[in-house]
């Protein structure tokens, strides 16, 4: 939010609509960017049963869906059969 108002204020010192810039005091802090392990191999292999499970009991469409879903952001490490 500090980044859109410092530019526009920024702007507006410039073309002296202000005297001082106000948000020139504003310091934004870094982003604390948290670690997000992979699932392995066996638990994609586990999604693809349960989506299996859910085609054959009376969820045909959501499990192939959710098993299309899967299989394109996983198609490099685990091939499916």
């Amino acid at each position: 939010m500090a980044q859109p108002s410092n530019g526009h204020f920024s702007w507006a010192e410039a073309e002296e609509y202000l005297d001082t810039n106000p948000s020139s005091r504003l310091r934004l802090g870094s982003p604390h960017y948290k670690e997000v392990k992979p699932y392995t191999d066996e638990e994609v292999y586990s999604f693809l049963e349960v989506c299996e499970a859910e085609a054959k009991f009376g969820y045909r469409y959501l499990g192939i869906r959710n098993k299309a879903i899967i299989n394109s952001l996983n198609r490099r490490r685990c091939p499916t059969g």
